[in-house]
């Protein structure tokens, strides 16, 4: 069960996406509940089901500088809603 709130929306919005690997019955949806469980940082899980990207320090040379900007702002957009739900 996902209970990070932030990361539970994001799932939410993929889950309209009949495209989508991440929403409910998706391919990918048991990352999610995997990475969740083993403590991976919350910041790489978003950016993963924002990008469609799993990024490892072994396929990260793969992407380019347009990808891993990409990566990074999803990213630094979770620290921000997370900061946000601290106020």
């Amino acid at each position: 069960m996902i209970t990070n709130p932030i990361i539970r929306k994001a799932l939410e919005e993929e889950e309209g996406n009949p495209d989508s690997l991440w929403g409910e019955g998706g391919t990918c949806r048991p990352f999610v509940e995997a990475a969740t469980e083993a403590n991976v940082e919350a910041a790489k899980i978003y950016a993963a089901i924002k990008t469609g990207r799993i990024l490892t320090a072994d396929n990260m040379k793969f992407l380019d500088e347009v990808d891993l900007a990409e990566w990074e702002m999803f990213c630094e957009e979770y620290d921000e809603l997370a900061e946000q739900g601290r106020q």
